[in-house]
């Protein structure tokens, strides 16, 4: 699993991987270039129900070419927090949230 993290680490952090998500942004973001084109194409066609069912076609086409640009995060997150650099170094501990009584708090 290690290995896997540590490659995901280093492709997420490449200059490649930023041009590579900048570049799809472009194209398929919010407001990318051709996403724009291909929707208004779809709703510029005379048949209201092929217009709608061809950008909601375009939609979803565009969820997924995004989701695809999340998934090395998304498997990061699976692999669990960074090991530390050194054994000495440990994450610090997540804070306990202290329960509450009718008395005040941790009691």
């Amino acid at each position: 699993m290690s290995d896997l993290k540590d490659v995901l680490e280093c492709g997420v952090q490449s200059e490649f991987w930023r041009w590579f998500c900048a570049r799809v942004d472009e194209e398929w973001g919010a407001t990318g270039k051709r996403y724009l084109a291909e929707l208004d194409r779809a709703l510029n066609l005379t048949d209201n129900d092929a217009a709608a069912s061809q950008a909601r076609q375009i939609r979803s086409g565009q969820k997924a070419i995004l989701a695809l640009l999340r998934l090395p995060q998304d498997e990061l997150r699976k692999c669990g927090p960074s090991e530390p650099d050194t054994p000495d170094r440990r994450p610090a501990p997540e804070p306990e949230l202290a329960g509450m009584s009718r008395r005040g708090v941790g009691l």
